[in-house]
């Protein structure tokens, strides 16, 4: 395994593997951890889920 810090960002990356920071969508994670969603109540973060979702299912 490789540990690697770009963009301030530490990434473990196992041998062989190439990282997929690309892919990643850091405005999703921070939209998720920003949206209240306290257990029992998480009709917020389900909305934003299915509205991220929506395009790739039926």
């Amino acid at each position: 395994m490789t540990a690697k810090i770009s963009n301030n960002v530490f990434q473990i990356i196992p041998k062989g593997a190439t990282p997929l920071s690309h892919d990643f969508n850091f405005d999703l994670l921070k939209t998720l951890c920003e949206t209240p969603g306290v257990p029992a109540r998480e009709e917020q973060i389900r909305t934003v889920v299915a509205k991220e979702l929506r395009p790739l299912v039926d």
